[in-house]
């Protein structure tokens, strides 16, 4: 990275960390002098820039840099994402993003095709690789990212706690909508299918592995009739705990206006704006 002195009357080989190490890339003869020293002083020249000795140059794009230690001085942020395996996401300051695996953190070849792929070829040492990864750890903050099984698990949940639930079998296939058995007084059923088309192009077989703590006891099979056509077919309906779902079941439970409180019509008159009959208040 490079540098130029700011304060009148000092030299590099004043400061033991440069003495040695610096070299003039630019013409002597010109008015200012350009100062080049290895990127991993960045940390200690930006101490020199804070105290108005020196003003570092900072290299504006990947287009600039010679050496993969120059990503340094381009590096912006570095975050290390946890939950499942590790991955380290590097942000520079002309924009480019690089995300690294854990296999691709141990080897430099990584790193080489990235910049391959903007058009930059820069050879990569094994020792150079080391150094520059010391620093981006140096930096790291660590981040808690949702893994894919949370977000379908959080989906589902969101799903659940939406659904309308039925006593009706018939009603109960419906999108957005659950069985509720009275005998089965802790858990209502989702036909499976629902969930399939609620998190698209998944296998069943994984979706019921990652909602494994919230299913209870076995999947059910119900043969279901549309209403007077004396014909049925079989559907699967998987069972999740009410209280493991949080689900509301005296909120969600649909109900007939016969099988409403005076209080829940009152309420229902009251969003539609009209009144109380008295034959619904006599029921």
């Amino acid at each position: 990275m490079r540098f130029v002195i700011v304060k009148d009357d000092f030299y590099p080989d004043e400061v033991t960390f440069l003495r040695g190490v610096y070299k003039v890339v630019k013409d002597p003869m010109s008015n200012i002098l350009v100062y080049e020293v290895p990127a991993t002083l960045k940390s200690k020249l930006e101490v020199l820039e804070e105290a108005g000795i020196v003003r570092v140059i900072k290299e504006e794009s990947i287009k600039d840099i010679s050496s993969i230690l120059d990503l340094i001085g381009l590096t912006e942020r570095v975050e290390m994402l946890q939950g499942g395996s590790v991955l380290l996401r590097v942000t520079l300051r002309d924009g480019h993003i690089f995300t690294f695996t854990e296999s691709q953190l141990t080897k430099p070849y990584a790193i080489q095709k990235m910049l391959l792929r903007l058009k930059k070829i820069v050879k990569v040492r094994k020792d150079e690789w080391v150094e520059l990864l010391k620093y981006w750890f140096s930096i790291s903050e660590d981040i808690e990212e949702i893994s894919e099984d949370d977000e379908i698990r959080e989906k589902v949940i969101t799903y659940l706690k939406s659904c309308v639930i039925y006593t009706d079998k018939w009603k109960s296939l419906g999108y957005r909508t659950l069985l509720y058995i009275e005998k089965d007084n802790d858990r209502v059923y989702c036909y499976s299918n629902n969930l399939k088309r609620l998190l698209g192009d998944i296998s069943l077989r994984k979706i019921r592995w990652i909602l494994s703590d919230y299913i209870v006891g076995k999947s059910l099979q119900l043969r279901i009739e549309k209403e007077n056509s004396g014909l049925g077919n079989r559907y699967r309906f998987w069972a999740f705990g009410i209280e493991k779902c949080g689900i509301d079941l005296e909120q969600q439970l649909f109900k007939s206006e016969e099988d409403k409180t005076f209080g829940e019509l009152m309420e229902d008159q009251e969003e539609g704006g009209g009144e109380v009959d008295e034959e619904d208040l006599e029921n």
